[in-house]
Protein backbone atom coordinates (compact mmCIF):
# COMPACT_ATOMS: atom_id res chain seq x y z
CA UNK A 1 0.00 0.00 0.00
CA UNK A 2 1.39 3.21 -0.74
CA UNK A 3 0.56 7.02 -0.72
CA UNK A 4 1.63 10.41 -0.93
CA UNK A 5 1.11 12.97 2.35
CA UNK A 6 -1.67 15.24 1.47
CA UNK A 7 0.01 18.01 2.93
CA UNK A 8 2.73 17.29 0.89
CA UNK A 9 3.32 20.56 -1.29
CA UNK A 10 3.39 22.43 2.40
CA UNK A 11 5.98 19.93 4.38
CA UNK A 12 7.70 17.61 1.46
CA UNK A 13 6.87 14.24 0.17
CA UNK A 14 5.82 11.22 1.82
CA UNK A 15 5.64 7.39 0.84
CA UNK A 16 4.88 4.77 2.88
CA UNK A 17 5.07 0.85 1.52
CA UNK A 18 4.11 -2.26 4.14
CA UNK A 19 4.63 -5.63 3.20
CA UNK A 20 3.63 -8.65 4.94
CA UNK A 21 6.62 -10.57 6.51
CA UNK A 22 6.60 -13.50 9.01
CA UNK A 23 2.68 -12.74 10.38
CA UNK A 24 3.96 -8.84 11.00
CA UNK A 25 3.64 -5.80 9.30
CA UNK A 26 6.88 -4.00 8.09
CA UNK A 27 6.51 -0.67 7.66
CA UNK A 28 9.08 1.73 5.73
CA UNK A 29 8.43 5.56 5.31
CA UNK A 30 10.81 7.95 3.68
CA UNK A 31 10.34 11.33 3.28
CA UNK A 32 11.86 14.71 2.64
CA UNK A 33 10.71 17.23 4.92
CA UNK A 34 12.74 19.99 7.18
CA UNK A 35 12.98 19.86 10.34
CA UNK A 36 11.24 22.95 10.90
CA UNK A 37 8.28 21.47 8.86
CA UNK A 38 8.64 18.61 11.17
CA UNK A 39 8.25 20.23 14.34
CA UNK A 40 5.52 22.59 13.48
CA UNK A 41 2.99 19.47 12.07
CA UNK A 42 4.09 17.61 15.45
CA UNK A 43 3.24 19.91 17.71
CA UNK A 44 -0.20 20.90 15.77
CA UNK A 45 0.95 23.11 12.99
CA UNK A 46 2.98 25.39 14.98
CA UNK A 47 3.53 27.71 17.84
CA UNK A 48 0.61 27.13 20.45
CA UNK A 49 -1.39 30.43 21.67
CA UNK A 50 0.27 31.20 24.25
CA UNK A 51 3.52 30.79 22.23
CA UNK A 52 2.10 33.25 19.29
CA UNK A 53 0.91 36.22 21.93
CA UNK A 54 4.24 36.52 23.52
CA UNK A 55 7.95 36.44 23.14
CA UNK A 56 9.58 33.17 21.16
CA UNK A 57 12.30 31.58 22.82
CA UNK A 58 16.12 30.57 20.68
CA UNK A 59 17.27 27.56 20.19
CA UNK A 60 19.24 27.23 23.48
CA UNK A 61 17.12 28.69 26.14
CA UNK A 62 14.60 26.23 25.13
CA UNK A 63 17.12 22.93 25.62
CA UNK A 64 18.02 23.96 28.84
CA UNK A 65 14.69 24.83 29.70
CA UNK A 66 13.72 21.25 28.23
CA UNK A 67 16.24 19.61 29.89
CA UNK A 68 15.50 20.81 32.99
CA UNK A 69 12.08 19.38 32.63
CA UNK A 70 12.79 16.20 31.55
CA UNK A 71 14.96 15.83 35.12
CA UNK A 72 12.18 16.98 37.01
CA UNK A 73 9.91 14.62 35.12
CA UNK A 74 12.40 11.63 36.09
CA UNK A 75 12.66 12.29 39.66
CA UNK A 76 8.86 13.04 39.80
CA UNK A 77 9.71 16.29 40.68
CA UNK A 78 6.15 18.37 41.07
CA UNK A 79 7.16 21.48 42.16
CA UNK A 80 9.68 22.17 39.86
CA UNK A 81 7.90 20.82 37.04
CA UNK A 82 5.22 23.37 38.17
CA UNK A 83 7.54 25.85 37.70
CA UNK A 84 8.53 25.42 34.43
CA UNK A 85 5.01 25.48 33.11
CA UNK A 86 3.14 28.54 32.08
CA UNK A 87 -0.22 29.37 33.90
CA UNK A 88 -2.18 28.11 30.56
CA UNK A 89 0.10 24.59 30.18
CA UNK A 90 -1.66 22.19 27.91
CA UNK A 91 -0.81 18.56 27.40
CA UNK A 92 -2.12 16.56 25.25
CA UNK A 93 -1.57 13.23 25.36
CA UNK A 94 -2.79 10.46 22.19
CA UNK A 95 -6.48 11.13 21.75
CA UNK A 96 -7.22 7.39 21.38
CA UNK A 97 -5.99 6.53 25.13
CA UNK A 98 -8.92 8.43 26.36
CA UNK A 99 -7.29 10.61 28.40
CA UNK A 100 -6.96 14.33 28.44
CA UNK A 101 -6.17 17.19 27.43
CA UNK A 102 -5.31 18.71 30.66
CA UNK A 103 -5.48 22.64 30.99
CA UNK A 104 -3.80 24.97 33.31
CA UNK A 105 -0.26 25.00 35.67
CA UNK A 106 -1.83 22.77 38.39
CA UNK A 107 -3.50 20.48 36.60
CA UNK A 108 -0.92 19.48 34.11
CA UNK A 109 1.57 18.93 36.94
CA UNK A 110 -1.00 16.96 39.21
CA UNK A 111 -1.63 14.62 35.64
CA UNK A 112 1.92 14.56 35.11
CA UNK A 113 3.34 13.86 38.49
CA UNK A 114 0.61 10.71 39.34
CA UNK A 115 -2.89 11.91 38.68
CA UNK A 116 -3.71 10.38 35.28
CA UNK A 117 0.15 8.60 35.28
CA UNK A 118 -0.51 7.05 38.96
CA UNK A 119 -4.02 5.47 37.31
CA UNK A 120 -1.84 3.48 35.25
CA UNK A 121 1.55 3.12 36.56
CA UNK A 122 3.29 1.55 39.69
CA UNK A 123 5.28 5.17 39.82
CA UNK A 124 7.67 3.26 41.77
CA UNK A 125 8.69 1.09 38.46
CA UNK A 126 8.27 4.39 36.08
CA UNK A 127 11.65 5.05 34.35
CA UNK A 128 12.21 7.07 31.30
CA UNK A 129 15.18 7.05 29.09
CA UNK A 130 15.58 9.60 26.29
CA UNK A 131 17.33 9.13 23.31
CA UNK A 132 17.26 12.00 21.67
CA UNK A 133 16.61 16.11 21.96
CA UNK A 134 15.77 17.81 19.01
CA UNK A 135 15.70 21.65 19.09
CA UNK A 136 14.62 24.27 16.94
CA UNK A 137 13.68 27.91 18.25
CA UNK A 138 10.54 27.83 20.74
CA UNK A 139 10.12 24.33 19.92
CA UNK A 140 11.75 20.91 21.64
CA UNK A 141 11.48 17.26 20.67
CA UNK A 142 12.33 14.26 23.13
CA UNK A 143 12.77 10.80 21.53
CA UNK A 144 12.16 8.29 24.80
CA UNK A 145 11.48 5.44 26.09
CA UNK A 146 9.35 4.56 29.01
CA UNK A 147 9.44 1.42 31.34
CA UNK A 148 7.08 0.37 34.42
CA UNK A 149 4.76 -2.15 35.81
CA UNK A 150 0.83 -1.13 35.32
CA UNK A 151 -1.09 -1.08 38.16
CA UNK A 152 -1.71 -4.66 36.91
CA UNK A 153 1.38 -5.86 37.25
CA UNK A 154 1.77 -6.07 33.46
CA UNK A 155 5.35 -4.86 32.05
CA UNK A 156 4.93 -2.04 29.88
CA UNK A 157 7.96 -0.78 27.49
CA UNK A 158 7.31 1.56 24.94
CA UNK A 159 8.83 4.50 22.75
CA UNK A 160 7.61 7.95 23.23
CA UNK A 161 7.94 11.47 21.09
CA UNK A 162 7.50 14.33 23.33
CA UNK A 163 6.77 17.34 21.57
CA UNK A 164 7.17 20.75 23.64
CA UNK A 165 6.78 24.46 22.55
CA UNK A 166 7.83 26.74 25.01
CA UNK A 167 7.68 31.04 25.43
CA UNK A 168 8.77 33.23 27.77
CA UNK A 169 11.32 30.81 29.83
CA UNK A 170 8.00 28.50 30.28
CA UNK A 171 6.57 25.08 28.68
CA UNK A 172 3.50 26.22 27.27
CA UNK A 173 2.42 23.31 25.22
CA UNK A 174 3.38 19.17 25.65
CA UNK A 175 2.08 16.81 22.99
CA UNK A 176 2.51 13.10 23.46
CA UNK A 177 2.70 10.95 20.75
CA UNK A 178 3.48 7.05 21.64
CA UNK A 179 2.27 3.85 20.39
CA UNK A 180 -1.13 3.75 21.94
CA UNK A 181 -2.45 0.20 20.21
CA UNK A 182 0.86 -1.00 21.79
CA UNK A 183 -0.41 0.58 24.99
CA UNK A 184 -3.91 -0.70 24.47
CA UNK A 185 -2.60 -4.37 24.45
CA UNK A 186 -0.83 -4.15 27.17
CA UNK A 187 -3.40 -1.96 29.25
CA UNK A 188 -5.81 -4.92 28.32
CA UNK A 189 -8.00 -2.49 26.03
CA UNK A 190 -7.64 -4.54 23.17
CA UNK A 191 -6.94 -8.23 22.41
CA UNK A 192 -3.55 -9.11 21.29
Amino acid sequence: MAFTASRASSIGSARESRGRSGGRWDITVSASITTRAVLAQASGGGQCAAAARTGSMDTESTRALVKRFLDARAANDADTISSLLADDATWQPPPSMGIGPFTGRETVTKALTGGAVGRIFDLSTLKREVHKLIVEGDTAVALQRLTAKTVKGADYDNEYVWVYTCADGKITRLDEHADSFKAAKIFGMVKS
